[in-house]
């Protein structure tokens, strides 16, 4: 690839346009697509970017200080190399000609131009939020000069105002996004402006779904911490609910079901029989390729709605745990329907997808140990049971109440099915069956040699369940044996 040549910092010094301009443009054009600029020491950053301060500041026509702004938004994608180029004045002046401080680059109500001058301003604002949404992101000191500007004030004054033109609202709400989530400080001074009911109302005016996405993460980042009142959550749950249903963007989903995952409960539990569909919809799609980027909020939105939400957790089990019937031929885990793709998840060691998979089922299965091994397997449930303190000695058998999750085929099978895999098994005869009591005591202690052996490799920790109902590791494998009632034979009675 050829090498490109660095700017020539003497010509942006120049008081005439035309040369100003073709230098710009010049290297903007060549560095389209580059990332990097390791050709440039400290001190030609330093001069350009004096220069660079000189032409925003400098009065220049619009189209010189937008190529102006647009160079440094290509110089800011450089990570490593930023901070030399992001002085506390140049920023400010990035930030005045996004029109983000008072009175500066107001709009007509008629949305036909900018007050400040013709249309061409508006490329400026445009220009200079996208350099600003750079700088945030890579810049850590750029941060604080953003933050003292008080610069997400001014983005909830002109959402306020409602007269954004172009894509000014949908780079504001970036920028909002951005602020929110890297900067504290300006979370909480948006969060005493009632941003959040703001940003709340925005979703119920009629945009474009990018910018309802961006309005979504910014609201995520607001109400993390479920500390809104209760009104607003109310408020919030109805305005996600209408756009859940209308929406036909994988992307604007994903962002509503990251909303849900974090709405208190008594917000949830409003939520109307319609989200049901669009968000199982949604989880099969992503349990398709799954990952716990990908599957983590939906698996913890859904339980939580489950859990708030008495008629929405009958139509999700509904459609994930159905009555049984001969699928019970094969393992819980084996097949491609969302319960053989969530017990699956239940074992898996990706993260944290085993246990929200986990109790996603259990919560289904109204934290009913017996229905969830049922649907699962002990084997399966063995690491939620362990982790709430419900693991027993024995795999639980079923109970007759629960006639709801089973089919008469299944009842026919059901003497047959292994409470330990889940499925139905032939009857085997004993491995035990032929052998001597001297052949099942020297078999027994060759299994606890080879467990001790385990053990002391660290390959195993023997456990027993401990009267908390957790698993609990023994010193020496013959612990196991305590407290286990073996009853004698007759002759050895006296």
């Amino acid at each position: 690839m050829a090498r490109r040549n660095p700017i020539a910092i003497d010509k942006l010094t120049s008081d005439l346009e035309d040369v100003l301009q073709s230098e710009l443009q010049r290297f903007n054009s060549e560095n389209a697509s580059t990332l990097s600029f390791p050709d440039y020491d400290v001190e030609q950053k330093q001069r350009l970017v004096g220069a660079l301060e000189g032409i925003l500041m400098g009065g220049h026509d619009s189209l010189t200080t937008c190529n102006a702004l647009e160079t440094l938004r290509i110089l800011s994608r450089d990570r490593q190399e930023l901070e030399p180029f992001v002085s506390a004045a140049l920023v400010r002046e990035v930030v005045r000609h996004a029109g983000l401080e008072e009175e500066v680059c107001q709009y007509d109500v008629q949305g036909a131009r900018v007050a400040s001058g013709l249309a061409e301003a508006l490329a400026v604002v445009l220009e200079a939020q996208k350099c600003l949404c750079n700088i945030l992101y890579n810049s850590p000191r750029a941060r604080d000069t953003v933050s003292a500007s008080s610069t997400e004030t001014a983005i909830l004054g002109r959402i306020r105002q409602g007269s954004h033109l172009g894509e000014v609202l949908y780079f504001d709400l970036r920028l909002l996004f951005l602020l929110t989530a890297l900067i504290p400080e300006s979370r909480q001074r948006v969060k005493t402006q009632d941003g959040a009911a703001l940003l709340t109302d925005l979703l119920c005016r009629p945009t474009d779904d990018r910018t309802c996405i961006e309005t979504l993460k910014s609201l995520f980042n607001l109400v993390a911490d479920k500390d809104e009142d209760a009104e607003l959550s109310l408020h919030l749950v109805a305005t996600l609910q209408r756009v859940l249903v209308q929406s036909e963007d994988e992307e604007l989903t994903s962002h509503v079901v990251n909303l849900l995952s974090v709405l208190p409960r008594e917000a949830l539990a409003k939520l109307g029989e319609d989200v049901a569909p669009p968000l199982l919809q949604f989880l099969e799609r992503r349990m398709e390729d799954p990952s716990p980027e990908q599957v983590s909020p939906i698996l913890h939105a859904l339980t939580e709605i489950g859990r708030a939400n008495r008629p929405l957790r009958r139509l999700i089990k509904r459609q994930v745990l159905p009555p049984l019937g001969g699928e019970v031929m094969r393992l819980p885990e084996e097949g491609k329907s969302l319960r053989n793709r969530l017990v699956r998840l239940m074992t898996s060691s990706t993260g944290e997808l085993g246990p929200l998979a986990a109790e996603l089922l259990f919560m289904l299965c109204k934290e009913n140990v017996t229905r969830l091994v049922k649907y699962s397997g002990y084997g399966n449930a063995a690491g939620l049971l362990a982790r709430r303190g419900l693991l027993v000695g024995n795999p639980p058998r079923q109970d007759n109440s629960d006639s709801d999750s089973e089919t008469e085929e299944y009842r026919q099978l059901e003497r047959g099915v292994n409470p330990v895999t889940g499925r139905w098994e032939d009857t085997r005869p004993s491995p035990l069956e032929g052998l001597s009591d001297q052949q099942k005591e020297y078999e027994a202690l060759q299994l606890v040699q080879l467990m001790h052996q385990l053990d002391r490799q660290g390959v195993i920790r023997p456990s027993r369940i401990g009267s908390d109902g957790r698993p609990a590791p023994v010193e020496h494998v013959l612990q196991l044996c305590e407290g286990v009632h073996t009853p004698r034979s007759e002759s050895d009675s006296d």
